[in-house]
Parts: C-alpha cells; sequence; structure tokens
C-alpha cells in the first residue's frame, strides 16, 4: 500500500467532516441554521456542568465571545437552549438545552445513521485503530496549541470511579459525579496516564 503524505491525510479528515456537517445541515432542513448552530447544540448535548458556559463553549468550537453571544441568541430565539445563573455562583451564567433542544439533538441529528454510514463498512479493529490515531492527532494538536483539552470525563486523570462509595468523584472539584457526566465533555480534562 502506498504511503499517503500529511497534505492528503489532513484533506481528507477536512473532507469527512465536511461532509459529517453538510450531512447534519440537511438533516435540520433549514437553511438559515448555521454549522455553528449545529456544533454547539451538539456541545451542550455531550457537556458536563462544569463546561456549559458561553466562555467554554467559545474555547471549545474556537469562537470568538461575540460569535457565541451571537449564536447563543439565536438558539435562545428557537427554543432550543436557554441561559441560567449558577446556583453555587451568581456571577456565572450557564448554558442547557430546552427540552426542544434535546429533542432536535436526538432526533435532527442523525448520528447513529451518520455512525453507519462513515463506520460501516470497517471492521471493529479498523474502528479502534481510527480512533486511537484520531485521538493520537487530537491530543498532540491540542498540546502543541495550549489549548483546553476538553476529554470526556471517564478518561481524565481526576475521575475518581466509585470514589465517594457508590458515586463517581471529581477529584479536581471533590464533588460527586452522577453516572451520566462519567461520559460527558469537560474542559477540565487531564488525560490519565
Amino acid at each position: 500500500m502506498e504511503r499517503t503524505d500529511t497534505k492528503n491525510l489532513l484533506e481528507l479528515m477536512e473532507r469527512v467532516m465536511l461532509l459529517v456537517h453538510s450531512e447534519e445541515r440537511a438533516a435540520t432542513r433549514d437553511p438559515k441554521f448555521r454549522e455553528v448552530h449545529l456544533l454547539a447544540l451538539k456541545y451542550l448535548g455531550r457537556c458536563n456542568r462544569y463546561s456549559n458556559t458561553p466562555s467554554a463553549l467559545g474555547l471549545y468550537l474556537g469562537m470568538t465571545k461575540g460569535t457565541v453571544s451571537q449564536s447563543v441568541k439565536v438558539l435562545e430565539d428557537r427554543g432550543l437552549v436557554e441561559k441560567y445563573t449558577d446556583e453555587a455562583d451568581g456571577r456565572v451564567i450557564r448554558l442547557r438545552l430546552t427540552q426542544r433542544g434535546n429533542t432536535f439533538v436526538r432526533k435532527k441529528l442523525p448520528s447513529d445513521a451518520l455512525e453507519a454510514t462513515l463506520l460501516g463498512e470497517m471492521t471493529d479493529r479498523e474502528r479502534d485503530q481510527l480512533g486511537s490515531l484520531l485521538l493520537k492527532a487530537l491530543r498532540t494538536i491540542q498540546s502543541n496549541t495550549d489549548g483546553f483539552v476538553f476529554g470526556v470525563c471517564r478518561t481524565c486523570r481526576h475521575f475518581k470511579e466509585r470514589g465517594l462509595g457508590t458515586r463517581h468523584q471529581c477529584g479536581l472539584t471533590g464533588e460527586p459525579l452522577l453516572e451520566v457526566e462519567s461520559s460527558q465533555i469537560c474542559r477540565e480534562h487531564e488525560l490519565a496516564t
């Protein structure tokens, strides 16, 4: 098999993601719905309670405060996202999907269908290899850009499985974690070694 050069690999990854985003936009059936709105909804559907602020959304998507503000406003106007004040610190504004937003993400962003299309022809071994290589590429980029890592809680060095007896715990904050939170994205993530 011929070796693929770096430029071609990057172009292939970019093309795959453009096709994925195109499929997602088509699923919304709304030409005014921009890619940034879909990305924001997907993020808010996957992030944990430490990562659901406008600032974290901007860091994750690489957007400016202005773009985040405008995007959140559009999503609020459509009834998909709502802002609320943090109970512990009234200065902190948080974001969450509304019931309509959760339904939208579940029904309009067909991740199962895309997964079947993208990965259906691959063996389990090929999917595992692809996942490992993409994760390695992501970690390399993140470590070289001094950006936030944003990883799944369960893979973080701070994650303590059953750290509080029957409940998981965040070792960074000391707070208990629900089972569902252990599979969500966190901005404070540090990859376990």
